[in-house]
């Protein structure tokens, strides 16, 4: 007897062909047959008259290997339709882990949950394999496709930046040591490496370190995902050096979440995708992959005023935080730090490019919180909402941002929220209709919200409702996409850049990672103000022919796997 029959329904099987009408047989996690009636009966029968049959969603760019054995259910992913995530994005993983470093992973897995750091005993492994290992043996909800990070791989070996980190030439037995672990991870079965270019300590390494690690990764038919040096000023450069370390180290390449942040750099992503279809065009391997946002990371405002305040009153309690705030002596110590932290970055990252600039790496300029992030949600003042801090300055008729900004807080009661670097609607529309792009949501696997997550800690709305976007809003409301385009770029073609063979399209054989939805039904609800709100209209997923949502509503199912290369 077939284990799940999936009928009636039309099926967009993921490879951007027309829909088409047929019954689905599951039997011991795979697609068994497809027909346009099956006869028989099966233990679960789903009746799918007037809804899609679609390869369950594959998210090329998480940070779900921090959140794993925390948040084992998934629901932020599993409730959008997506069963699989490739982790360990933007260079940073959670491994390799040196003694020492065990210390303060557990303070990171921990800032995913309400548990303190000595609460958090499940960091129990010091490789891939030690990590892969214990989640399983907790079970998870959804397929991880594991990255290994070249920026903490860099960090194991090199040391935090101020401890050797920030050199930009490892020597010999130090880039020994690092393609050591490179080739061991490969080994142990991760898809490829990421790197984060704009990030400590990746931020140091020079072009050439980056290749000599990417040529060990293809050896193994690995590929290479990059959080690159700028999605700024220097935007198109870094796009160079992407095509650059492609074709040298002759491996398959993504520029990850792709966009121009910042308004002066808007419209670049033209000239950005024109050169991948040069270089494609000379048989580089490269693509892309994005996420429909305008804005991207949200965190509480407190963000950055927990790790500079006094020690004494060291916490990331949004209430005390917003106490503290109120305090003149307090205040003025917090935003003294402030300034003098951002001065001290730009003094070293001049520093930085003056290095890198002779091996022809261009460097972008430091963050500047004055017109990098723009105020998302204001309990208060609503009338601030989408401006930076220099904005908001300047609307109040003062020079201080800090200042202006502290008001806002203390007014919210530190209900302020904030997300990085404005990105153009029209921009979004332009990658997003490429062929060489793939949807990713940069985000984490979470359960419930508030009661799973720090208090200082926001999650954006793309960890809930990414994929349900691109359906509802492009494809149904601005018809910039047809839906069986929009499937491809959700599950064949992110499956294609993973190697996954078995996954990302309805065939006989393929694994039963199924997601039914209703296409006029489909909705994203999360929102900066309310960002972990779940979608409509999906119904049924099924992860490793296991139903995992059930008439909208979580089973409990761990079938997920932690998968090998």
């Amino acid at each position: 007897m077939l284990s799940v029959i999936i009928r009636n329904g039309r099926i967009v099987d993921g490879s951007g062909n027309p829909w088409y009408r047929a019954d689905i047989g599951i039997k011991d996690g795979v697609i068994v047959c497809i027909r346009r009636h099956i006869d028989g009966e099966a233990q679960v029968t789903i009746d799918a008259k007037d809804m899609v049959v679609a390869p369950g969603f594959i998210d090329v760019h998480t940070h779900s290997d921090y959140t794993a054995i925390t948040h084992s259910k998934a629901h932020s992913s599993v409730y959008q339709g997506v069963t699989t995530e490739a982790t360990g994005q933007c260079g940073g993983t959670v491994f390799p882990l040196s003694e020492q470093a065990r210390q303060g992973m557990r303070a990171q897995i921990a800032a995913f949950s309400l548990k303190t750091t000595e609460d958090v005993d499940e960091v129990c492994w010091s490789d891939l394999a030690g990590w892969r290992k214990a989640v399983s043996e907790r079970g998870v909800s959804i397929n991880l496709a594991p990255y290994l990070g070249h920026g903490t791989i860099r960090t194991h070996v090199m040391g935090e930046e101020g401890q050797g980190g920030e050199k930009v030439e490892p020597t010999e037995e130090q880039m020994r040591k690092m393609l050591d672990e490179v080739r061991k991870a490969m080994e142990d079965g991760a898809f490829g490496m990421s790197t984060g270019l704009r990030y400590v300590p990746g931020r140091n390494a020079k072009t050439k370190e980056v290749i000599e690690f990417a040529k060990v990764v293809a050896e193994y038919d690995g590929v290479y995902i990059s959080h690159m040096r700028s999605e700024e000023e220097v935007l198109v450069s870094a796009v160079k050096e992407l095509i650059q370390i492609s074709k040298q180290a002759n491996i398959l390449a993504s520029s990850t979440h792709h966009k121009a942040m910042f308004p002066e750099n808007w419209g670049k992503v033209h000239e950005t995708l024109r050169l991948m279809d040069a270089a494609r065009e000379q048989g580089i391997e490269v693509m892309c992959d994005f996420y429909p946002w305008e804005y991207a990371r949200e965190a509480n405002l407190s963000s950055y005023f927990y790790p500079v305040m006094p020690k004494d009153l060291a916490t990331t309690d949004v209430v005390k935080i917003v106490e503290a705030t109120k305090r003149e002596k307090t205040w003025a110590d917090i935003k003294a730090a402030l300034y003098k932290g951002y001065e001290e970055e730009v003094i070293r990252n001049d520093t930085r490019r003056r290095e890198l600039r002779e091996s022809g790496v261009m460097v972008a300029d430091i963050w500047n919180p004055e017109t990098f992030d723009y105020v998302v949600h204001s309990r208060t003042h609503p009338e601030i909402v989408y401006k930076n801090f220099r904005e908001i300055a300047d609307m109040y008729g003062k020079k201080d941002y800090w200042e202006v900004m502290r008001q806002v807080f203390i007014d919210d009661e530190g209900e302020t929220y904030v997300a990085a670097g404005g990105m153009s609607a029209e921009d979004i529309i332009t990658v997003l209709k490429h062929p060489l792009s793939a949807v990713s949501t940069d985000s984490w696997i979470l359960e419930d919200f508030p009661t799973m997550m720090h208090p200082g800690m926001v999650p954006h709305p793309r960890n809930y409702g990414t994929f349900p976007l691109i359906l509802h809003k492009y494809v149904r409301e601005l018809k910039v996409l047809s839906l069986p385009e929009a499937v491809r770029k959700m599950s064949s073609l992110p499956a294609q850049f993973l190697g996954l063979r078995d996954r990302g399209l309805i065939r006989e054989s393929m694994k039963a990672d199924i997601v039914v939805f209703d296409p006029d039904g489909v909705k994203n609800n999360a929102t900066f103000k309310n960002p972990c709100s779940h979608p409509d209209g999906i119904p049924y997923v099924l992860v490793n022919g296991v139903l995992t949502v059930f008439d909208g509503r979580h089973t409990g199912a761990l079938a997920g796997q932690v998968l090998k290369r």
